[in-house]
Formats: C-alpha cells, sequence, structure tokens
C-alpha cells in the first residue's frame, strides 16, 4: 500500500504543478492580450480624436488664418487704392482749381493791363479837340443828297444813310495821322449803328472802319475802295443798346496794332499793315434800315 501510494503522490504532485504553470501563463496572456487591446484602443480613440477633431481643428484654423490673411490683404489693397483714388481725385481736383485761379488771374491782370493802356493814351491834352457843331480848319466832307450824307445838325455831326448796306464816311480832310488814339461821342438816333473812321484815304475810299451796332455787336472793318472786310468782331455788355444812348468809341493805333474801347472797356483788338497813316473821320452804316448816327466831341491824343 505504501508502496502504491507514493507513486500516486508524485503523479497528483506533478498534476498540480502543471495545473499552475498553466493558470499563471494564461493569466499572463490575458494580461498581455487586455494591455494589447488597450494599447490598440487608446491608438484608435487617438487616431479618431486627431483625425475627428484636432486635425479638422488645425485644418479651419489655418484655413480661417488664410481667409483671413486674404481679407486683411483685400482690406489693405482696397483701401489703398481708395486712398490713391482719393488722392488723385484731391490732386486733379488741386490742380483745376489752381489753374482756375491762374487763369483768372491772368485775367484780371489782362484787364488790368487794358485799362492801363487805355489811361496811359487819354492822359494829357489832346492834340487836336473838334466838338462837332460846325465846319471848321478840319475840312469835313459835308453832302446831303436824296436824304442821305453828312450834316451838321443839333450841335453834332450826322451821318446819315438810307441805302442798304451802304455806309456813308464823313472824313476831315486836313487830318493825317500814323499814331494815335482817337475817341469820339455816338448817339444813334435811328438805324443800325455807325463809329469811327481812320487811316482812311477820301480819295480812293480807303481805311479801317470801327463800327459798333444798336444790337450789342461791334467790328473792326478793313475797307479797300468797294467793300469792307471784318478783321475781328462780336457781341460785347460794353455797349449802350437803349435809344437814345451815348457810346464813348476809342480806338487806339500803334503800328500794326489797334486796339478798340467802348465806354473805356476793352472790346478787341487786331494786328494788320495794309494802311500806315491816313485821315480821320466817322460814318453810319445801313444794315437794313435807315440809320442816323450823331457825333460829338472828337479828340485826338498823337503819339
Amino acid at each position: 500500500m505504501p508502496m502504491s501510494a507514493g507513486p500516486r503522490h508524485p503523479s497528483h504532485l506533478q498534476h498540480r504543478e502543471f495545473s499552475q504553470k498553466s493558470s499563471f501563463s494564461l493569466s499572463r496572456s490575458l494580461r498581455l492580450g487586455f494591455a494589447l487591446m488597450l494599447f490598440l484602443f487608446l491608438t484608435g480613440l487617438s487616431l479618431l480624436i486627431y483625425g475627428g477633431i484636432y486635425h479638422p481643428a488645425q485644418l479651419r484654423a489655418g484655413a480661417t488664418a488664410t481667409v483671413s490673411a486674404a481679407l486683411t490683404a483685400l482690406t489693405q489693397s482696397t483701401a489703398q487704392a481708395h486712398a490713391h483714388a482719393t488722392a488723385t481725385a484731391i490732386a486733379q481736383a488741386h490742380a483745376t482749381a489752381t489753374a482756375a485761379t491762374q487763369a483768372t488771374s491772368v485775367a484780371a491782370a489782362t484787364v488790368t493791363a487794358q485799362q492801363a493802356t487805355y489811361t496811359a493814351a487819354t492822359q494829357g491834352a489832346p492834340t487836336l479837340v473838334d466838338p462837332l457843331t460846325g465846319q471848321n480848319g478840319n475840312l469835313w466832307t459835308l453832302d446831303s443828297n436824296q436824304g442821305q450824307g453828312c450834316l451838321f445838325s443839333g450841335s453834332s455831326l450826322h451821318s446819315v444813310v438810307s441805302s442798304d448796306h451802304v455806309f456813308i464816311p464823313c472824313l476831315a480832310l486836313a487830318t493825317r495821322f500814323a499814331n494815335f488814339t482817337l475817341q469820339v461821342h455816338m448817339r444813334l438816333v435811328r438805324g443800325d449803328g455807325g463809329g469811327l473812321v481812320f487811316r482812311a484815304n477820301g480819295a480812293s475810299g480807303t481805311g479801317y472802319l470801327f463800327f459798333v451796332g444798336s444790337d450789342g455787336n461791334y467790328s473792326l472793318m478793313l475797307s479797300d475802295g468797294t467793300q469792307a472786310n471784318a478783321l475781328v468782331g462780336g457781341p460785347t455788355p460794353a455797349i449802350h443798346t437803349a435809344p437814345g444812348q451815348d457810346n464813348l468809341l476809342t480806338v487806339i493805333v500803334r503800328g500794326s496794332s489797334i486796339i478798340l474801347y467802348v465806354n473805356k472797356q476793352y472790346v478787341g483788338s487786331a494786328q494788320d499793315t495794309s494802311f500806315s497813316t491816313g485821315q480821320i473821320g466817322v460814318f453810319a452804316i445801313d444794315l437794313g434800315h435807315v440809320t442816323d448816327a450823331a457825333f460829338s466831341q472828337l479828340q485826338v491824343w498823337s503819339r
């Protein structure tokens, strides 16, 4: 019996030892497996968090930063463009205002110079003074035929014309001027207009005519003996157009330069070398209406 019990025990012990090792090995494997599964789970969770939350957030942040940068650049570009446009507009407005100011200054300076020319030309005692109340040593051409011509009446020298597009000069045949200032008062009794004659030749019918009309227009004309052609002219507010009003006509002649004034205001000028000297006088012109122009207080400054 003891002999038989001995083998059982060792066999039993061996079986127990074997069972403990297997349990230990299995427990260890489970722990390793659990640890591996936990690792894999955590890894997957990390990937899930990174891929589903963190990375998209980074992408959104990056995109937001990119968009923000683009918007900032666009805003700055727009602001710069607006600033440039504003600066350009201001510069253009300033340039326009400067040009307008300069033009106004030039115009004002021109008017001042023209007025100074008139003042200088009419200073001092005139070389010739004729009230035009009657015939005198100037030898005015007087001729009245069929209701037109030159005549003294009512303390004035009248030029009357009743032929369409015809002018009748009344010349001081004893005068001869080259460089001078000629001035006279003209009152338009009726009709279209009249004015001054200068550097004229009574024999050939040539000379210059400074015309002032009842419609507010003026003209400087050149007569070649057969017809008169305008050198300069146009409307001017300087002319008094009311019936019966006087207009003071002035012409300043220096060489080829001819400067015209009405009521002491500059109206125009021209350059011409056709005639250099000649007689002075007055005239009336019919442009479709019978015209009667009365002249008085003629003065000449010879320089």
